[in-house]
């Protein structure tokens, strides 16, 4: 005898669609068919439910029908919200906004984006307008990627130096190192570079020149000498 599958559970929404659109800090009520007893992926076992996200989010509903046959669905929901992406351009830090028909910064503009260079952390916000009303979000800004090193130095021959950067929250060191601070034993007259690249993804670089002195380990060797048997500068003698 054949034995035949059943067919696994449809799943339908109500509204006939998949998806739901709204504003921030509204809920979605989600209601799905198909089944006798449900499990979503929030650990909800009722049905519908009522969810509150943030951000845009995906809900999966396990449905079981009557003969034990299951069913996977997902569904979506998009919150409309204020949002401000940063990068870098041009040594300066680039703010843009999104979701919105018009925008208003703190600063004053009514630009998508704006460009700024603080001189100390600052806080930006910016009044989205759009078809949920005025919507507001906020983002803290640093100063623009500034490389602050160890000073250039000298050092004896076969000394171990700790080289610092700060400035940024990633570094890549001419020696392949991307940690902040590094260290290093030059054997002879060196420059290191460390680039740094802050959180908006602006970048700087900078050097720094180690000197060797090798005074100690100088080899003197007398210019003349007489070796005649008078006690005096009879043998050569290297010195160093």
């Amino acid at each position: 005898d054949t034995v035949n599958n059943p067919p696994p559970v449809l799943i339908q929404f109500a509204g006939g669609d998949d998806v739901d659109t709204i504003c921030a800090g509204n809920s979605s009520t989600i209601t799905a068919f198909g089944g006798t007893s449900y499990v979503w992926s929030t650990g909800q076992t009722t049905n519908p439910i009522t969810v509150n996200p943030v951000s845009n989010s995906s809900y999966f509903v396990t449905a079981t029908d009557a003969s034990g046959c299951t069913g996977t669905d997902t569904f979506r929901v998009v919150v409309i919200s204020a949002s401000i992406n940063s990068s870098c351009s041009g040594g300066n830090v680039l703010l843009t906004a999104s979701n919105g028909t018009s925008y208003l910064w703190s600063t004053g503009a009514t630009t998508q984006s704006i460009s700024v260079s603080p001189a100390s952390v600052t806080d930006y916000y910016v009044t989205v307008t759009n078809s949920c009303g005025q919507l507001k979000d906020t983002i803290s800004v640093s100063p623009p990627a500034n490389a602050i090193v160890s000073n250039d130095t000298t050092i004896e021959y076969g000394t171990t130096i700790q080289l610092s950067a700060s400035g940024g929250v990633n570094y890549l060191w001419s020696t392949g190192e991307i940690s902040s601070n590094i260290t290093v034993t030059p054997l002879e007259n060196a420059t290191y570079m460390v680039t740094i690249t802050d959180a908006s993804g602006c970048s700087d670089t900078a050097i720094i020149n180690i000197t060797i002195d090798d005074s100690r380990h100088a080899i003197s060797v007398p210019s003349i000498f007489s070796p005649n048997k008078d006690g005096i500068n009879d043998i050569i003698k290297v010195h160093g």
